[in-house]
């Protein structure tokens, strides 16, 4: 979301916003790096719930 932003800035010679919104993109990403690493496990957390018993590789036909 931020590219456009810092590429617009860049265009106008904006330096200040352009790097701002580069740091705001690096942030979001790191957040969202983050945030993806733990749906495995909240997934089958809430799995569990639902169905009452915990999944595993071999019967969700996935490939370790």
């Amino acid at each position: 979301m931020y590219e456009s932003l810092a590429v617009a800035a860049r265009l106008a010679g904006d330096t200040v916003t352009d790097a701002l919104a580069r740091r705001i993109q690096q942030r979001e990403r790191e957040t969202a790096e983050k945030v993806f690493a733990l749906l495995p496990v909240v997934a089958a957390r809430s799995y569990e719930r639902v169905v009452g018993k915990i999944p595993t590789i071999e019967n969700a036909g996935m490939r370790g």
